[in-house]
């Protein structure tokens, strides 16, 4: 039986991502057809950003992951950068390394004198703004992002 504005879609899986999407359905108290649609409406937004975009976000959640896993010797479980005041400063001193490493490898050129940027208050600005912007983004799709919808 069909829902408005929903077809029906056969798709073999692989049991282990089968089991995987499973087990997660079951953690994210959905149901499995919830959570693959969820999967592919976030895969539709990641469509959104350029490739270099798409791995920069990757390597951000790497970063985060490998200070939680760096640390759990000396926390106690269930410690992480959002909830643990080292771990986060932990994050941000892993952040700022590897975006030097980054530029160093990325052929930037110099700012030119007549620049009307300035980089700070853009980024004090862009951080701001994405505050703002990020309950919106996320208050009406399971998948995470309802910005262009109406």
């Amino acid at each position: 039986m069909g829902r408005a504005g929903m077809k029906q879609v056969n798709v073999a899986l692989r049991d282990e991502t089968r089991g995987y999407l499973d087990e997660m359905s079951a953690k994210n108290g959905r149901t499995l057809s919830e959570e693959i649609r969820v999967r592919l409406d976030r895969s539709i937004i990641e469509d959104r950003f350029d490739a270099q975009t798409k791995e920069f976000g990757r390597d951000l959640m790497w970063v985060a992951y490998l200070v939680a896993e760096g640390s759990k010797w000396a926390l106690p479980e269930g410690a992480d950068w959002h909830s643990d005041q080292c771990l986060f400063k932990a994050l941000r001193v892993a952040v700022d390394a590897w975006l030097a490493d980054l530029a160093g490898g990325l052929n930037l050129r110099p700012l030119s004198d007549e620049a009307q940027l300035n980089p700070v208050t853009l980024g004090n600005a862009t951080a701001n703004q994405y505050a703002h912007l990020k309950p919106m983004l996320i208050k009406n799709r399971p998948g995470g992002d309802n910005v262009g919808e109406d």
